[in-house]
């Protein structure tokens, strides 16, 4: 397995095969072996009815809400963890997979994600959870609706093609992936499993 170098993802960009858009191939934005993601003023919040969620149960638009950040900055207090959408939409094709990390920047100051992987075949915009390290409040800025470069993604060369890609099955529930809350609703394997529970959270 090999990770692409700047040069091969500029020319898969080049040639159509990968697509990061928009695309800036300025020098802050391409380091040697990624390239930087911004947020969009995009987040997903979540409001259970009854102030609790039990992985399984479906969520309606009113419990898991995407909407834009109205202000200039968003304030994230000690400890707080906010659902961004990245600004940058990626394709994957079906011979590459995707890796997404927190920029060292990031993390130095003491906010961080944990990474996210992009299947061969992934399209769309990644939402990722930003999470206030520190004892204090940290203020992202916005411009237009775009925030600051705080990610990077990192494209691997698979040894031989999948059986599919992301996208070429209907239990492929994030493609297109717009930035969606969590849909562990559908999952084929998790109604058996939540049954005995959902009946105690019923009965109260």
């Amino acid at each position: 397995m090999t990770v692409l170098s700047s040069w091969d993802i500029r020319n898969r960009i080049d040639a159509g095969s990968l697509v990061i858009r928009p695309f800036q191939p300025r020098e802050e934005q391409t380091p040697p072996a990624t390239v930087d993601l911004r947020l969009s003023a995009t987040i997903i919040s979540y409001e259970p009815k009854d102030g609790r969620y039990l992985i399984g149960m479906p969520i309606d638009e009113d419990e898991g809400k995407r909407q834009a950040v109205t202000e200039d900055e968003f304030w994230l207090e000690a400890g707080q963890s906010q659902v961004f959408v990245l600004h940058e939409e990626i394709r994957v094709p079906p011979d590459l997979a995707g890796i997404i990390v927190p920029r060292s920047s990031l993390t130095r100051l003491g906010l961080g994600f944990q990474s996210t992987y992009l299947n061969p075949g992934y399209s769309g915009t990644c939402p990722v959870l930003l999470i206030n390290h520190t004892a204090f409040p940290v203020g992202i800025p916005f411009r237009n609706g775009i925030g600051p470069r705080v990610a990077q993604v990192l494209f691997l060369e698979l040894s031989s093609q999948p059986h599919r890609q992301y996208g070429s099955h209907p239990w492929d529930k994030y493609y297109p992936d717009t930035g969606s809350p969590a849909k562990f609703h559908e999952d084929i394997d998790i109604i058996e499993l939540i049954k005995p529970f959902k009946k105690i959270l019923d009965r109260k």
